[in-house]
């Protein structure tokens, strides 16, 4: 006779040849030991859920047997992956790992034991159990180890924020969404679990239906929210711009002064302050003087006359940049940028720290630099245009 999974047979014919005399209402169907096994005869005995003592004892070693190579499993798996993660900089591999421990040890446990049944030859009843048990684990499993992912990212985007110098802005945005995905998360597991129930089962298809309708109106009615959080997210990877860079934007420039998760401020040279959307800098282009380094250039042009050498300019400009503190020992150069054969443009770059001294630094190469020309020699190099003004009184 087939019962369930396995060839199961009258249990007088399992255990006649052990001498045992089975009661009537004991008189139930025995699965026999696998691989030709002859077990004691206390082991063939009926047991509830019309199973054998040994087939009890079976589950109870299998459900151990699982536990025990998921863990050694897990912890060889872990271990190994650790041992690359910390040869990185960053701790959230590190964590990451660790998070996931635990969670592996259920989802890796479960399968294993369902593996380990099938040679026990369970009734269907006790197999639908077996079922129930190892799906619940599977789903519990797996929302525990998105949920520790969550919170690793959590870890990642501080860690990072403190790393470039943004501080703790943006956190509570952060915060709110990790809330916001874990009750998803909740939501999804407790459905999951109760569909497998048939009593039960269209609870669970409302639960899945009330939550995707309730994304739907939630993401449709703050949809631009939302686009500006995720393009925070996106902000947050990429880091086009960090706490203190110099910036040239919207034609103003500027020191980035503080970035949260939806927007950043730009302090510019007037005091005033440039709030702009994150989307802003994943989108449109600006300038970055200071991405690659802090050292900030700037340019001044001066128009003289054709004829008039560089070498003693050059020497001018270098003795300004040396006698004013803004400079900070950087380009000090000089170079012949257009010439139209009655005057020429002499550009001179020079640097410093930051945006505030360079821009006092440019106004007095200017001044000192247009006060030498008109000074060198009479004044005899400075544009003819301007020379002949001169003459006319004009």
């Amino acid at each position: 006779m087939v019962v369930g999974s396995g060839q199961y047979l009258p249990a007088s014919a399992h255990v006649a040849r052990a001498g045992l005399v089975l009661p009537e209402h004991a008189r139930a169907y025995v699965r026999p030991p696998p691989f030709g096994l002859h077990l004691a005869p206390a082991l063939m005995r009926p047991a509830p859920l019309g199973l054998a003592v040994w087939q009890w004892l079976g589950i109870a070693l299998a459900a151990a047997v699982a536990y025990g190579t998921a863990v050694t499993a897990v912890a060889i798996l872990t271990r190994t992956v650790g041992v690359v993660a910390r040869r990185t900089r960053s701790r959230t591999d590190d964590a990451l790992v660790e998070a996931a421990r635990r969670p592996l040890e259920v989802i890796t446990g479960a399968i294993i034991f369902r593996v380990l049944l099938e040679p026990l030859g369970l009734t269907d009843a006790t197999i639908e159990m077996a079922n129930h048990a190892t799906y619940t684990a599977l789903v519990v499993g797996g929302a525990w180890l998105v949920l520790h992912v969550l919170d690793v990212a959590v870890a990642w985007f501080d860690e990072r924020s403190l790393a470039e110098g943004h501080g703790p802005g943006g956190r509570s945005e952060v915060m709110i969404l990790r809330r916001l995905a874990g009750v998803a998360i909740y939501v999804l597991a407790a459905a999951l679990l109760l569909i497998q129930f048939e009593a039960v089962r269209g609870l669970g298809v409302s639960i899945l239906a009330s939550a995707g309708m309730a994304s739907l109106v939630f993401g449709m009615a703050a949809q631009r929210s939302l686009a500006a959080i995720v393009a925070g997210l996106q902000f947050a990877i990429a880091r086009p711009v960090r706490v203190g860079d110099q910036v040239g934007i919207e034609g103003e420039f500027g020191e980035i002064e503080s970035v949260t998760l939806t927007y950043a401020v730009v302090k510019l040279l007037d005091q005033r302050r440039l709030v702009l959307p994150l989307t802003y800098f994943l989108e449109k282009p600006f300038y970055d003087w200071t991405r690659a380094g802090q050292e900030l250039r700037g340019t001044v042009d001066v128009q003289v006359d054709y004829g008039a050498p560089t070498e003693p300019i050059v020497a001018e400009l270098e003795r300004i940049c040396r006698s004013d503190p803004r400079w900070d020992g950087g380009a000090c150069e000089l170079r012949v940028t257009d010439s139209d054969g009655t005057s020429s443009t002499l550009c001179a770059t020079v640097s410093a720290s930051d945006a505030q001294n360079l821009n006092v630094l440019r106004s007095s190469v200017r001044e000192r630099l247009l006060a030498f020309v008109r000074g060198f020699e009479g004044g005899r190099y400075m544009p003819r245009a301007r020379s002949v003004d001169l003459a006319s009184g004009t």
